[in-house]
C-alpha cells in the first residue's frame, strides 16, 4: 500500500508542472503605488543599474529599489506567476557571496520573513524576503509561493520584498 502512495505521489509531483490552471496577468493600471516608508523610515528610491533593468524588462510587473536608514529594500509587484522571481540567495551567490540560511525572522506585525546570511572578503549582508497576496496569505519564500500560485491557492497580483542590511534585524540575532 506505501509502494502505491509513493508511486502515485511521484506521478502528481512530475506532472503538477503542467496542470492547466493559469493564473492570469494583472493590468498595471491596478498598481496601487509604492509605499512611502518601511518599518517607520521613510523611503528614498533607487535607480535600477543597468543590468538590473535588463533582467526585469520581461518581469511580469512592477520592480523598484528604495534606501531606509541603513536598509536597502526592493519591492516587486508580480502580476503573473514567474520564474524570474527566485530567491535573493541565488544572485548573492553568484557575484561570489557565500550565503547560509538562517531561522525565519518574524517582524514587529507577525510576518514571516525568510533570511539569508550573505558574506565574502567585502563584508556581510543579512538578506531578508517575503511575499503576500492581497487575500491575507503570505510566504517566507519564493518556491512556496510559486507552488501556491501553481496549484491555484492564490491568484495574482503579488507583492514581494528583498530587504538587504549589514546588521541582522532587531529580533534576529
Amino acid at each position: 500500500m506505501a509502494y502505491k502512495f509513493f508511486l502515485l505521489s511521484c506521478l502528481l509531483a512530475a506532472i503538477a508542472p503542467f496542470y492547466p490552471k493559469e493564473v492570469g496577468r494583472v493590468d498595471l493600471s491596478s498598481f496601487p503605488g509604492w509605499p512611502k516608508t518601511f518599518r517607520n523610515c521613510k523611503l528614498s528610491g533607487l535607480s535600477l543599474n543597468k543590468r538590473e533593468r535588463a533582467f526585469y524588462r520581461h518581469f511580469p510587473g512592477k520592480t523598484a529599489k528604495f534606501v531606509a536608514g541603513n536598509t536597502k529594500l526592493i519591492l516587486r509587484y508580480v502580476t503573473k506567476r514567474t520564474r524570474r522571481l527566485h530567491p535573493a540567495a541565488h544572485c548573492y551567490r553568484g557575484v561570489g557571496y557565500q550565503t547560509t540560511p538562517r531561522p525565519l525572522w518574524v517582524d514587529e506585525n507577525g510576518n514571516r520573513w525568510g533570511c539569508t546570511k550573505a558574506a565574502r572578503h567585502d563584508g556581510t549582508l543579512y538578506i531578508y524576503e517575503r511575499l503576500w497576496d492581497n487575500k491575507g496569505a503570505s510566504w517566507s519564500d519564493v518556491s512556496t509561493w510559486y507552488w501556491a500560485s501553481l496549484l491555484g491557492r492564490s491568484s495574482a497580483p503579488w507583492w514581494s520584498a528583498t530587504v538587504i542590511s549589514s546588521s541582522p534585524m532587531s529580533s534576529d540575532s
